[in-house]
């Protein structure tokens, strides 16, 4: 039997060594490197936040953003069985892997998805009179089109109010389902609803919150109740408009209501001022008491509203009605007099039926109502 000199073996042994030492410090050793100044990159420091350029200035803007919580118990797995049951997959438990349980949960519901159709497939399903049921069935049996395809490629780079223009004017429409409504109404205010719940239930219940800045969803999916078709009043006061999430087929419905209230009601449309007691709250007329809040709070919400509420006071001043010892002790408490109004107490004095412009100061012209909110010096 013969055997390889061991000088061969030893040979052999060292190169196959000084190769992988090479592979390892010429290519592995640099690949592993830059992975791990990437991942220092990507995922060290502080991430949340977002930027972007003004697109006058062209400084970068920032502001903070939600903080991110790689908890996997936190994962919407309410989504994530939704596109599963979308792909009609069935994944079980095998190889050491197991589906988390909130998820099989998840699975065993009806979806929460939107099912767009082309008008051909729509139409068939409304002369059928399977409009419920269709959209709880398989995606397969819906045949493709163009149209569907641009709508959603839109949709994925869309605004708030390209998906308004884009819906229907109908409580629990844009969800289609009552699935999809309840968990919808789950993740905006945290309460599920029962299953015999209805969708006037649903909607009526956050009647109250329709004219808020942070609705935006809930107009959308609720226009009926938010009144976005409403011309005069609604509930959901300043945002009735497709840019805050009213369908634009509701607010297009306000001009003909309007313009035929005299048939429906037998009395004439008189286009005439309110009185001031309309933007009172607590008075028998007192409708528009709740559109200045919101009002008020999308004026706040413009970042720089301080700094130009305060120079606008500074120019306006000097040329109003005032007497010279108003002027004067405003301009010298200019911070306070622009903190009283920036903290909602001349909202406040409106709804109290004070009607003041600045702390214990009237309007210069002592104005009130319709004409306070359209006079040149608000």
């Amino acid at each position: 039997e013969k055997k390889a000199p061991a000088g061969i073996s030893w040979f052999l042994f060292i190169g196959i060594f000084v190769a992988l030492y090479w592979v390892s410090d010429s290519i592995l050793m640099p690949f592993v490197g830059r992975a791990q100044l990437a991942r220092h990159v990507l995922c060290q420091g502080n991430r949340n936040f977002v930027y972007t350029h003004n697109p006058a200035s062209r400084i970068i803007e920032a502001t903070t953003t939600f903080r991110h919580d790689s908890d996997v118990s936190k994962t919407d797995w309410r989504n994530v069985a939704t596109v599963l049951d979308l792909a009609e997959v069935n994944i079980t438990d095998a190889y050491g892997w197991q589906m988390d349980e909130s998820l099989k949960e998840y699975m065993a519901m009806n979806r929460t998805a939107r099912v767009v159709l082309s008008p051909e497939a729509a139409m068939n399903a409304t002369l059928s009179g399977h409009t419920k049921s269709i959209f709880e069935e398989s995606m397969a049996q819906f045949p493709p089109a163009k149209i569907t395809f641009d709508y959603l490629w839109a949709m994925s780079s869309a605004n708030v109010k390209d998906g308004a223009d884009a819906g229907a004017c109908g409580d629990g429409s844009a969800a289609q389902t009552l699935s999809a409504l309840r968990y919808v109404m789950y993740k905006m205010y945290h309460q599920w609803y029962p299953l015999d719940a209805t969708v006037t239930e649903m909607c009526e219940n956050y009647k109250h919150l329709c004219s808020d800045l942070n609705a935006t969803q809930l107009r959308a999916i609720c226009p009926v109740t938010c009144g976005c078709y409403e011309w005069y009043a609604p509930p959901s006061g300043f945002f009735t408009v497709p840019a805050w999430g009213c369908p634009a087929a509701c607010v297009a419905l306000a001009k003909p209501l309007r313009q035929s209230r005299p048939l429906r009601t037998g009395q004439p449309d008189n286009c005439t001022d309110v009185p001031a007691s309309a933007f009172e709250q607590g008075t028998e007329q007192g409708d528009l008491a709740w559109y200045l809040p919101g009002m008020q709070q999308w004026i706040y919400s413009v970042p720089a509203f301080i700094t130009t509420l305060e120079n606008t006071i500074q120019q306006i001043l000097p040329v109003t009605n005032y007497p010279d010892r108003i002027k004067q002790n405003l301009l010298a408490n200019i911070t306070e007099s622009a903190s009283w109004i920036s903290r909602g107490h001349m909202y406040a004095s409106t709804r109290d039926g004070r009607w003041e412009l600045f702390p214990g100061v009237k309007h210069p012209q002592g104005l009130t109502g319709c004409a306070f909110w359209v006079s040149w010096e608000i």
